[in-house]
């Protein structure tokens, strides 16, 4: 697998003169790729932490297959200053949403956790609920009837702990993660290596070396 990978990337960053009776760069490089990918899926299947540590993109199949049941995946991906996000739930279509632009978005972001950081109970719940209202439509698809909301956050969101937002009427010190749990998670690839990793140490099937 190393090989064949020093292989592509050289063919990419250094291409080699081609004679007239040697395959073109595009067609060695278009032979290597499938067969990277065979080995990489492979050696995922034998080893389950493989995925996540080679930084392998799961199918959204796969995906959803792995979050654990009545559990939904929330992935925000900040693109060219602007954030994006999907909501997974097992069973139904994927939802996306535009979250705006991530330079709006920061600043929200900063001031809760300053408030956080600071213990200021009226600054967390006014900050809490403006950042809240920024994500009020996927938070809302996320938790329609579900037990438990996976974040895979980005950009601008990518350190804030939206467990802790503020739920229920103003004055109150709950917290979103108080009505339904929240887990944060680095990506796809982490979900189905956690998933993966659950069976085998389940014994949910046979692995031969």
């Amino acid at each position: 697998l190393a090989q064949a990978r020093s292989a592509l990337a050289q063919l990419i960053l250094s291409p080699p003169e081609v004679k007239p009776d040697e395959p073109t760069i595009a067609a060695r490089s278009a032979k290597l790729a499938p067969e990277i990918e065979k080995m990489e899926r492979d050696l995922a299947a034998l080893q389950p932490d493989f995925a996540a540590r080679a930084f392998l993109a799961p199918t959204t199949e796969a995906v959803l297959a792995a979050l654990p049941p009545g559990a939904a995946l929330v992935d925000v991906l900040e693109n060219e200053g602007n954030l994006h996000c999907w909501v997974l739930l097992p069973g139904k279509p994927i939802r996306s949403f535009a979250l705006g632009k991530a330079a709006d978005l920061a600043p929200m972001a900063d001031a809760f956790r300053q408030a956080l950081e600071q213990s200021d109970r009226s600054a967390w719940r006014t900050a809490g609920e403006n950042l809240r209202a920024a994500l009020a439509a996927p938070l809302a698809a996320a938790m329609d009837g579900t037990t438990e909301v996976c974040f895979c956050l980005d950009g601008a969101l990518a350190t804030v702990p939206l467990g802790l937002l503020p739920e229920g009427a103003a004055g109150g010190r709950t917290f979103l993660m108080e009505r339904t749990p929240v887990v944060h998670v680095t990506g796809g690839a982490g979900l189905v290596m956690a998933a993966r990793t659950r069976r085998a140490e389940h014994g949910d099937g046979l692995l031969a070396l």
